[in-house]
């Protein structure tokens, strides 16, 4: 009875190495490093209202009155909303939903956004903020963590006692028998500065309303996309698959 025959393959390297430890291009390498990738700036936006916020000039205040009638009597303003029409929280984070897109019943920081404003053009838009009045009754505003976590300090939301959003305790092994067998314990308080990424793109939005599909199409900057898509439909109490 004659043996098998036995073939030998040669496999071959692939052309190109794809995978795993590939060095692939950046998709849109190319129209980044040329110049030539668009931004949301740079989407052409003809016929399109201006967006304007009024933000808050007060670290932390009551909100008695924001009142909008001659912001919305001024020609060539379309619109005009203030946080009674936004009354959906949202978060970032799901622990934390207590954010609105606008101020409702008080300001908790400098630049906090009261009222927003789409007009014809920039100069419209900002001549109807200034015609927004606003009457307040200040609060008691701290401005370090310390001066927050005192006994009397003013609540900034009703449900978070002691100013704290959250407490996380976490312990790990014999602590005790760790400080105990060490040959020096030192405690302090350390500060660091705060870091922030210097991204390429300048700060826009870009909208688009199809009123026969009721849809709505954005443009925006953002690192997570997905993030943008779930608090539009929620706080616009819309269909997701219709933004």
């Amino acid at each position: 009875m004659n043996a098998p025959e036995h073939k030998v393959v040669t496999l071959k390297p692939a052309s190109e190495p794809r995978g795993v430890g590939a060095r692939l291009p950046f998709v849109d390498g190319v129209e980044k490093v040329t110049g030539t990738a668009r931004y949301t700036a740079d989407l052409p936006a003809g016929g399109a209202l201006f967006g304007k916020l009024l933000r808050s000039p007060y670290a932390h205040a009551e909100l008695l009155e924001v009142d909008i009638s001659a912001a919305l009597a001024l020609p060539g303003v379309r619109a005009v909303i203030t946080g009674d029409e936004c009354d959906m929280p949202y978060g970032v984070i799901p622990i934390a939903q207590n954010e609105f897109p606008l101020a409702r019943g008080r300001v908790r920081y400098i630049g906090d956004p009261i009222a927003a404003v789409a007009a014809i053009d920039e100069a419209t838009a900002d001549a109807a903020l200034a015609l927004i009045r606003l009457r307040v009754r200040e609060l008691p505003a701290y401005f370090s963590a310390a001066d927050a976590r005192k006994p009397d300090a003013v609540l900034l939301h009703d449900n978070k006692p002691g100013n704290i959003e959250r407490e996380v305790h976490n312990e790990f092994g014999d602590t005790a028998a760790g400080f105990a067998a060490a040959d020096l314990v030192r405690e302090d308080n350390y500060e660091c500065a705060e870091v922030h990424h210097a991204m390429m793109e300048p700060n826009a939005a870009l909208a688009t309303w199809d009123a026969e599909r009721g849809h709505l199409t954005l443009w925006s900057v953002t690192q997570v996309p997905y993030y943008v898509h779930l608090t539009l439909a929620r706080c616009m109490r819309m269909e997701a698959a219709h933004i």
